[in-house]
Formats: structure tokens, C-alpha cells, sequence
């Protein structure tokens, strides 16, 4: 990976456009490796992409709503139990 690939993929982030697209890539990596049965994953990267842009307060709130959502979740009971 090339300085200048990962220049052009970071400045990308900044566009609404380009967010997308980057939420899309990540939403389609974690469905190859986690084929769609774990919550955590998908709630971690909604978090990092909500956030974007907030103030540190703001972007904690949405992270904290997550986290909480993904501890409560069917599948963290059962792998506390593991």
C-alpha cells in the first residue's frame, strides 16, 4: 500500500460520499468474517461513523449507547458463560 493511496483514502473520509463508501467496505468486511451472527462488530462501526464529526461529549454519548447495546446482546451473555 502506497503513501499516496492511503493519502487519497483518507482525505476521502472527509466527504459524505466518501464515509459512505467507507462504511460500506467495513459493513461488507464484517459480514464476510462474522457472517452477520454477532452485534458488537456492526455496533462498533456504527458508533465510529455516527461519531464523526461530534464534539468528544456527543460522540462518547453514541458510543456509550452502543456499548451498552452490544453488552446486553443474546450473544454477550452467552460468551460471558464461556
Amino acid at each position: 500500500m502506497s503513501d499516496r493511496w492511503l493519502k487519497r483514502t483518507v482525505r476521502c473520509a472527509y466527504t459524505a460520499a466518501g464515509r459512505w463508501f467507507v462504511a460500506r467496505t467495513a459493513a461488507q468486511n464484517l459480514d464476510k468474517q462474522t457472517k452477520g451472527k454477532y452485534p458488537a462488530p456492526y455496533l462498533a462501526l456504527d458508533s465510529a461513523v455516527a461519531s464523526f464529526g461530534l464534539s468528544m461529549k456527543q460522540a462518547l454519548a453514541v458510543e456509550a449507547k452502543n456499548f451498552s447495546r452490544a453488552s446486553t446482546s443474546p450473544q454477550s451473555k452467552v460468551r460471558v458463560l464461556v
